[in-house]
């Protein structure tokens, strides 16, 4: 069983999802930690269950800060080599190993090792769109390395390592990120990736960004919203989707904490999409205590002086 959450920094962090990740596993089996981007593609970028690093040759692709064609795969956050040698590692253990990449035309070839000891080498050459190597280890923890062997192109999503049993609780965030976001990536890359994956559950944490952007537009949130439904729709057709609104938050200013100004609409229009599109809402700010609660939380060291991450 496979659950993928979206979302922004509160998934990022890995905090709360590792919480149900842990819990679920404990009670239906760990199916080890699915999908996990490449390396470390991002400062705070992290997974409890799942280790990994890079090179510094690496571009990392799809943070708020370097949004380019859309093709970062099931994560929405990519690597790019163009030099040889260029390696990304993790250790991790599993019935199945798969390297999630971008196949191109011109992209470079990539040799994969297992414990010091190849077990492969593929080109990632072709017409555009999603590839995966896959690979059947022996029982036990490995260190796989990947590295690239000419300047020509490579550009790598991520691994998936899962046993054949059990629930894996992936997680899909990205610090500062929107929903709208996930309206940008390549339509077809992404629908690709949500297939492999067969999600029984599609978790969407968003809100909190959006809630504080002086930018933020109603009908184009919603219409962002029912985008990405859509295409998760098609991609997974039988799976649950759930909206969780944003949590309790304040900005702080000099003149004193200050509610983020477009919560109530966020939460509004999120409730509105869910029951639109059959999918589930979960009222995350009230299930926390409500409006103001996040004071409380912080008076008792659940949340960050911030008034916002948990």
């Amino acid at each position: 069983i496979h659950i993928l959450q979206y979302g922004d920094s509160h998934t990022a962090s890995d905090d709360w999802a590792n919480a149900m990740r842990q819990n679920l596993q404990a009670k239906f089996g760990t199916g080890g930690p699915g999908f996990a981007l490449a390396g470390r593609p991002f400062r705070g970028y992290r997974r409890f269950d799942f280790s990994g690093n890079n090179s510094a040759g690496w571009v990392t692709d799809g943070t708020v800060g370097r949004q380019t064609d859309g093709r970062y795969g099931l994560g929405g956050v990519s690597l790019t080599a163009n030099a040889a040698g260029e390696t990304v590692t993790a250790d991790t253990e599993g019935d199945v190993l798969k390297l999630c990449y971008l196949q191109q035309p011109g992209g470079g070839g990539l040799e994969i090792e297992e414990d010091g000891v190849s077990i492969g080498t593929l080109s990632t050459d072709g017409e555009l769109e999603a590839g995966f190597f896959t690979h059947r280890p022996t029982p036990g923890p490995h260190h796989y390395v990947v590295r690239t062997l000419s300047s020509d192109p490579v550009r790598l999503f991520g691994w998936i390592s899962e046993r054949d049993t059990g629930v894996t609780y992936e997680t899909l965030g990205i610090n500062g990120a929107q929903a709208s976001m996930l309206a940008a990536w390549d339509a077809n890359i992404l629908q690709a990736a949500v297939a492999e994956r067969d999600p029984a559950l599609i978790v969407m944490a968003y809100g909190t960004n959006e809630a504080l952007s002086p930018n933020w537009d109603p009908v184009e949130y919603e219409k962002a919203l029912r985008t990405v439904i859509g295409r998760f729709r098609a991609a997974a057709p039988a799976a649950t989707i759930v909206l969780v609104g944003p949590p309790d938050c304040f900005l702080r200013t000099r003149h004193g904490l200050r509610i983020f100004p477009h919560m109530e609409d966020v939460i509004r229009v999120e409730k509105t999409v869910a029951r639109e599109t059959n999918s589930a809402f979960w009222d995350w700010r009230g299930r926390m205590g409500g409006p103001g609660s996040k004071k409380l939380w912080v008076s008792a060291g659940l949340s960050q002086g911030d008034y916002v991450h948990l």
